[in-house]
């Protein structure tokens, strides 16, 4: 199965949702259920409305995302420029996956407004987290 972008049932918010991180909105989410994976779009500052952030659930270990979105003609860039990935995971399976998410997840995920998503090609850059 591959990554969907999905509004929860009652059941999987309970199952997903830590506390203290009240960040699901209606349940939106972009998620993999077979492999247990999902991306949570968190909000972004005012001041810079160009920078997102996300948290990426790995099973249960909860990653900190931080990216830059352009857009250009028909195009999302998603450069990465933070992410909090635990030594006990392998960084290039947690980053191929990100980048599985934020394809499907495009420009809006499964939020009320997602007709915005029709179209459009994503690239994403994680280079500075390669090496």
């Amino acid at each position: 199965m591959a990554f969907v972008n999905d509004k929860l049932a009652e059941s999987e918010i309970r199952e997903y949702v830590v506390s203290p991180y009240q960040i699901v909105k209606d349940g939106a989410c972009t998620i993999d259920r077979e492999k247990n994976l999902r991306l949570y779009y968190t909000g972004h500052p005012h001041e810079d409305n160009d920078r997102h952030y996300f948290l990426f659930v790995w099973n249960e270990t909860m990653i900190n995302v931080s990216l830059r979105r352009n857009i250009i003609g028909n195009t999302i860039y998603w450069k990465l420029t933070g992410i909090d990935i635990p030594s006990s995971l392998d960084k290039y399976m947690v980053l191929e996956e990100l980048e599985n998410a934020l394809k499907e997840y495009r420009y809006v995920g499964a939020s009320a407004i997602k007709i915005m998503n029709n179209g459009v090609d994503v690239e994403v850059d994680f280079s500075t987290y390669l090496h």
